[in-house]
């Protein structure tokens, strides 16, 4: 009997089955491309209460937009939207400044090319900075508009990705997902030494991951993401 909740299966060159609930409910599955479907199936459904859990509290989320007066995290801190005269994007202590009079996906856009800015300069010191610090060498930090990863790393050319997305999260928690990317060019996979290499740089690694995670529920509930 196939499992009851619509699923996308995804074939990659990853050596587990990882599952994710998206924003309608629906599941998006990524396999080892050999991996049999019957046996894919099982898993499913032995993770089927978690899975309902999950969906259930994805479903509940109440779904907001961005507009003039919202208040939007940046790195961690209230920021309220602010409609300006002229074409000005701009970041303040306490407001994110964008033209007046936007329909409400420019207004989505506008916020986001913001974030891709401040957050390619402050990314890219903070990167270079802790590279430094522990002897690595970054050839170059992007920014762009990645939904499903904080960040990613090229280990063979040693850039370095991130999602605009983290620029919300608080500082502590952007050095816990710069320490991830930096640690895989040393150890290109998830490996007992890869997190060894974490933990020996971030000590209290787990508690910044976990805090991760409050943000992955903010952006599940906005829409136009």
């Amino acid at each position: 009997m196939p499992f009851p909740i619509p699923y996308t299966l995804i074939r990659t060159t990853r050596k587990t089955i990882g599952i994710r609930v998206l924003k309608d409910g629906t599941l998006e599955i990524r396999a080892p491309k050999r991996t049999p479907t019957t046996e894919i199936e099982k898993i499913l459904y032995s993770k089927e209460k978690w899975i309902r859990e999950h969906r259930n509290k994805i479903l509940s989320i109440e779904r907001t937009r961005w507009q003039y007066g919202s208040e939007i995290p940046y790195l961690g801190n209230a920021h309220t939207v602010v409609a300006t005269e002229g074409n000005i994007l701009q970041m303040t202590d306490t407001e994110i400044r964008i033209p007046a009079d936007l329909p409400d996906k420019e207004i989505t856009e506008a916020i986001v090319q913001l974030y891709i800015s401040c957050g390619k300069m402050y990314l890219t010191a903070e990167t270079n900075r802790l590279a430094e610090q522990w002897g690595l060498s970054v050839h170059s930090v992007t920014v762009n508009r990645a939904a499903k990863r904080w960040g990613s790393c090229s280990v063979q050319t040693e850039r370095i990705h991130y999602s605009w997305r983290l620029m919300c999260a608080p500082k502590e928690t952007v050095e816990y997902v710069i320490v991830h990317e930096l640690a895989h060019l040393l150890h290109p996979d998830h490996s007992t030494a890869f997190w060894q290499q974490v933990e020996k740089w971030l000590p209290d690694y787990e508690n910044r991951k976990i805090a991760l995670r409050e943000y992955e529920n903010y952006f599940m509930g906005l829409e136009g993401l």
